[in-house]
């Protein structure tokens, strides 16, 4: 159903619409006579309050001008009274009594209310009689210039207004001269009147409900006040002695900020007959102004308001008419809007219009009512699955919000922004942050504080700016973590896109591999102990051999030479030296490869790492399984730790011989490879380049591929119990993923079984090789200083003294450190070089040595042992380096040039 549909009535004229009702609007307002209205209540309260503003300051007009006349004419009544006072005969008679001037002046004090006392004074200033004997008053002896004025001048003269001491209020003082004859000055009477006169005409003055009348003199001290203890203090410093002008009105605050208006009146100099003008003031408080204009105010607004009440009831019932259908209207589409779709307007009544425009609302309200329908049935579809697709939400965000702080790996996420979308507190204890606050923060500010960790910083930073710069990038690699803990990170950082392709992030994912590392290199050292116990069999019977040839060939230089073959003594002694050196370089390289080290990578010739394993792996081997050596000439340099990857090639030759069993063959061969896309294994981690390709073959058994796919597999072996721990292989794998190589390995069941090592080509150029130190002669390697050799073995410090000797040094020997040290303390002898053992009892070397360094300064060391030292690990530990390193047994021409070497040396930097 359609608004639009045929069978609706035409719409109205909207234009005659409008006018009909806009004209019925104005009529309504225009009847209540709205603007009217306001404009008059304006304009009425503003004159009104303007008015009442006025008349409140005619009010205290009124009133003070009213109380100023009456405080004059109070002076007035007091002048006259002094007058009367002045004409009495009885006190103008030299010839009456005391007694008769105090009856008269009693009765003067009596008759007239105003006078407290009046007291007579001779005319040098003495008093002659008074009408009180109260305390302090009244003066003994006056000397005022009131006083003086009034005996000189021979007028009246009255004080200032002031206080007595001891009586409460104002007083005025009256000096009046009176002429007694036969006196050449007049005596003069001093009447005090009290102000309390002029005091009661201000008190009966009503000003408003708080207005008070104040009087001051012309300094703008306070003569009267509501508030007694005010008198005679200064009404408002703030203001002027003239701000109160005569008959002026105007507002005032006073210093505590009340508001009030005020009317000033002056009573002038011959008003008060005190010499000054006086001051009466009237304040009325603002408030109370303001407090009538509102009252008026409110007053005329209450009757504006019923007007407009009055004028809005006829406005009201004016528009009934026109206003019911459209409040029907009005009704129904809130009921409409509530959802109530029942709701109608009556088709037949009313004007056109409003038929029209009923018809047409309930035809909208069926419409609306069909489509609501389909709606409620839809959003309630729809409502029930989006509350199982939230449902689902929160149980998955839940566990991958879990997922995510229970993580081993560090986890920080960075927006394309460059701003910290979210981090896990792994983060913070892998490089000491706060991770609660890194969410917003920018990743820049997290640059300084994360690479600063790292053992090499500059690195990492270089590769940080990388990604920063390539958002598409992606990085896989192994940094050392050395703050705020030593520790191997794993760290993995790619692009996050969604659907789209759109970039949305980058995650950052730090992996603590330290534990890892360790058990890798203690399952190396594991599987290099098992090699060398394996080999220990093949070993033993060769040492043997060389030790058979040593002893037989010594005893037959003792017994004075070779009967059969007719050696002389020094062939025969020559013969033992050379077996006595291939059994030392046998040990040596059993020590070698069974050490426990770092990876030390440099370049090196893969070549010679077969030639030393076929060195070793000849002498364990059956005769009957031969070995065959293929290697590449001009074979490229690979950057390796030659120690580890002589470990692989030595695990995969023991694999190799346990295959074959009684007899076989096992192929070592080395070449060149350049691999392209297409020549690549499925080995996931095989990648085009340049590789140093080792193989080991043999033709044994082989392996099924169910245990091919498990070689690599930890403690995986099919070896007897007892034969084998399942880690050569596993360890294998880890030590050449560590230098970025691969194996591959292909096997057939009585074929046999080859394994390639893949290492990669080295970028930097092969560094030339050392070129043969030539040996020196024998008065090169003489000397005459002291050198100090400490061994627990007798043997060896016997051929080392001897050794030493024959060159010409003087030498001391020392079963022991404690031995050593104790002739550094004796000093007899100024000791030049110290050939120290490091395996020895009481106090080993290298106790021995961090003494020697530490009380008896850089005296030379060279330190011997039969295991193979690194002297910078030897320095980590003991806080010093050693001049020098001798391994045992003694090669005696190396032993006599490496002492010179570093005697020389020690001359240099003395």
């Amino acid at each position: 159903m359609c608004l639009s549909c045929t069978c609706l009535p035409p719409p109205p004229n909207r234009r005659a619409v409008l006018k009909s009702i806009r004209h019925k609007v104005l009529l309504v307002l225009i009847g209540a006579c709205l603007i009217p209205s306001i404009v008059l209540l304006w304009v009425t309260n503003r004159i009104t309050g303007e008015a009442l503003e006025k008349s409140e300051f005619g009010k205290i007009e009124g009133v003070g001008s009213e109380v100023a006349r009456q405080v004059a004419a109070s002076m007035e009544a007091t002048d006259s009274s002094l007058e009367i006072l002045r004409s009495n005969l009885t006190l103008r008679n030299p010839d009456a009594t005391k007694q008769q001037r105090v009856e008269v002046m009693n009765q003067m004090v009596n008759a007239f209310k105003r006078f407290s006392d009046i007291t007579i004074y001779a005319p040098d200033g003495f008093m002659v009689e008074s009408t009180t004997t109260e305390v302090g008053h009244p003066e003994p002896v006056e000397s005022t210039s009131w006083f003086e004025r009034a005996r000189d001048t021979g007028e009246i003269v009255t004080s200032i207004p002031h206080k007595v001491n001891g009586v409460p209020g104002l007083h005025i003082k009256v000096y009046i001269p009176v002429q007694i004859r036969n006196s050449e000055k007049p005596y003069v009477l001093k009447a005090r009147v009290p102000f309390e006169s002029v005091w009661s005409r201000i008190e009966g003055a009503q000003l408003g409900a708080n207005g008070m009348i104040v009087l001051l003199d012309s300094r703008g001290y306070i003569l009267y006040h509501p508030d007694k203890s005010k008198l005679l203090s200064k009404f408002d410093e703030s203001v002027p002695d003239n701000f109160w002008n005569e008959s002026f009105r105007s507002d005032y605050r006073d210093p505590s900020g009340k508001d009030y208006i005020y009317w000033a009146k002056t009573i002038h100099k011959d008003q008060t007959h005190v010499g000054e003008q006086w001051r009466l003031i009237s304040l009325l408080p603002r408030s109370e102004v303001n407090a009538a204009i509102r009252h008026s105010q409110m007053l005329q607004f209450t009757i504006g308001c019923a007007t407009l009440l009055v004028a809005m009831g006829v406005g009201t019932w004016l528009a009934h008419g026109l206003a019911s259908p459209l409040i029907r209207a009005s009704h129904a589409a809130e009921q409409v809007a509530e959802g109530k779709l029942q709701a109608r307007l009556p088709e037949n009544t009313g004007s056109t219009e409003i038929r029209r425009l009923s018809a047409s609302f309930n035809i909208m309200v069926d419409e609306v009512r069909e489509h609501r329908n389909k709606l409620s049935s839809l959003v309630e579809r729809r409502t029930r699955k989006l509350r199982e697709s939230e449902l689902r939400l929160k149980k998955t965000t839940a566990m991958l919000l879990a997922s995510y702080e229970s993580t081993q790996e560090a986890v920080l996420v960075v927006d394309p922004n460059g701003n910290v979308v979210a981090a896990n507190h792994h983060l913070g204890t892998f490089f000491g942050l706060d991770s609660n606050s890194l969410p917003g923060m920018p990743v820049a500010n997290l640059e300084e504080p994360i690479v600063r960790c790292f053992e090499t910083p500059a690195m990492f930073q270089a590769e940080w700016a990388r990604l920063a710069e390539d958002p598409y990038a992606y990085v896989e690699a192994e940094w050392e973590l050395v703050e705020p803990e030593q520790r191997s990170l794993s760290i993995y950082s790619t692009p996050v896109s969604d659907r789209e392709g759109v970039l949305c992030a980058r995650l950052w994912m730090f992996r603590d591999t330290t534990e890892q590392h360790r058990l890798q290199e203690g399952l190396q050292q594991a599987q290099k102990m098992e090699a060398v116990g394996r080999l220990a069999g093949g070993v033993a019977h060769d040492f043997n051999n060389l030790l058979t040839g040593i002893i037989g060939n010594l005893s037959l230089a003792e017994l004075g030479g070779g009967s059969e073959h007719g050696e002389t003594t020094d062939e025969l002694i020559a013969t033992a030296k050379r077996a006595g050196e291939r059994a030392a370089d046998l040990v040596k390289q059993l020590l070698g490869f069974s050490r426990r080290t770092h990876l030390q990578f440099r370049i090196a010739d893969c070549n010679e790492v077969i030639r030393d394993v076929e060195g070793l792996i000849r002498r364990t081997l059956d005769p009957r399984i031969r070995i065959l050596i293929d290697t590449q000439e001009n074979l490229w340099g690979a950057k390796v730790d030659p120690n580890q990857i002589e470990q692989v090639v030595m695990n995969l030759c023991v694999n190799a011989k346990d295959a074959i069993g009684g007899s076989g063959t096992i192929s070592i061969s080395s070449r060149n490879e350049i691999l392209d896309q297409d020549s690549l294994s499925e080995n996931v981690s095989a990648i085009p380049g340049e590789y140093v390709a080792i193989t080991v073959a043999d033709d044994g058994e082989g392996m099924p591929p169910e245990v091919l796919k498990k070689i690599y597999e930890p403690f995986f072996t099919t070896k007897e119990q007892g034969k084998g721990t399942g880690l050569g292989l596993a360890t294998s794998y880890g030590i050449i993923r560590q230098h970025e190589g691969w194996i591959d390995c292909s096997s057939k069941v009585g074929e046999g079984t080859t394994f390639t090592i893949y290492l990669p080509k080295a970028v930097e150029a092969m560094a030339a090789p050392h070129p043969e130190r030539s040996q020196p002669s024998i008065d090169q390697q003489r000397g005459s200083e002291t050198i100090l050799l400490v061994d627990d073995e007798s043997v060896v410090r016997t051929v080392a003294k001897s050794v030493l000797q024959h060159h010409g040094y003087k030498t001391l020997c020392a079963e022991d450190g404690l031995v050593a040290l104790d002739y550094f303390k004796r000093g007899e002898e100024e000791i030049d070089l110290v050939l120290l053992d490091l395996t020895m009892p009481n106090l080993s070397g290298a106790d021995t040595f961090k003494q020697i360094r530490s009380e008896f300064g850089e005296v030379p060391v060279i330190v011997c042992s039969g295991y193979t030292v690194n002297l910078d690990e030897f320095e980590a530990e003991n806080g010093a380096r050693p001049n020098g390193f001798v391994q045992k047994p003694y090669n005696i021409a190396d032993l006599a040039q490496h002492v010179r070497e570093v005697l020389n040396q020690a001359c240099l930097t003395a």
